[in-house]
């Protein structure tokens, strides 16, 4: 199976693709938009050879986590199956902020699964339901996921209350996803106007944002934050991550940026 080296797969779950699916990953690296170029993706094919374990699947994740909620372009998903469809390998997307590409992109959902056999969806992400995911593809595709969840001891017999919310979020809160987008895109070009943030504002094209502050601890700003009333993540030492949602309103997200360049500044001061 090949993915990207910053892909959620790769980098979360305990390897449980391996442990549970018996099934090895084959990395090739990302680049920083989240898309694996499409030669390292060609380079990375295994043919059937007896020699190595052959590509059965290739992953891709959109938007894209770890790379700054990076959203795949159209061509680049029509290229990759391209690609695939000439080796006959199938193409499974992790969806998890699905939704944020498209409004990002200004298509319809349909418009980016297309290009894929199997594709993932997270609800209790942007769309703010309490709960649930889902994983779609074609009828042979989906037995077979259904086997597996009752291999893995999956299944709820009292589902329907979670797919009310589920439901209740794609009707309603689709239109704050756009919202979110651009408070996120705020708040990045304030922290790249701070000379102790490496942050370049243009890249942020969703809802998240990760940033560096180089020789000032990612935790002390975290601190700091946390007695203002503003909850953030440390990733490193010196990396940080924020993702607006419906819940932080525009006049919220001023105030935290309030909070935020102050707390950045206070952490440099005592360095």
């Amino acid at each position: 199976m090949q993915v990207g080296n910053e892909s959620h797969v790769y980098h979360y779950e305990q390897g449980g693709v391996s442990s549970l699916l018996g099934l090895a990953f084959n990395v090739a690296n990302n680049a920083p938009d989240g898309t694996i170029p499409i030669q390292h993706v060609q380079a990375c094919i295994r043919a059937d050879d007896p020699h190595y374990a052959r590509t059965s699947a290739l992953v891709i994740e959109n938007t894209h986590n770890r790379c700054g909620g990076r959203v795949l372009p159209l061509q680049y998903l029509s290229d990759l199956k391209q690609l695939a469809d000439e080796h006959s390998i199938p193409i499974h997307m992790d969806g998890a902020r699905l939704v944020n590409a498209a409004v990002a992109l200004g298509c319809d959902v349909g418009k980016l699964s297309e290009h894929c056999s199997t594709v993932s969806m997270c609800f209790s992400k942007g769309l703010g339901a309490p709960v649930g995911s889902i994983v779609a593809g074609s009828k042979q595709h989906m037995a077979l996921a259904r086997r597996t969840r009752k291999m893995l001891g999956g299944g709820m017999r009292q589902a329907g209350v979670l797919a009310a919310a589920a439901s209740l979020c794609l009707k309603e809160h689709m239109g704050h996803l756009e919202t979110d987008h651009r408070n996120a895109r705020s708040l990045a070009r304030a922290l790249a106007s701070s000379p102790h943030v490496q942050l370049d504002a243009g890249t942020v094209e969703s809802n998240i944002i990760y940033f560096d502050t180089p020789g000032i601890s990612a935790d002390s700003i975290v601190q700091l934050c946390r007695e203002k009333g503003l909850l953030i993540s440390s990733y490193g030492s010196t990396r940080l991550r924020l993702v607006a949602h419906f819940q932080v309103s525009t006049a919220e997200t001023e105030t935290a940026i309030d909070i935020l360049l102050g707390a950045i500044e206070q952490s440099a001061s005592s360095v």
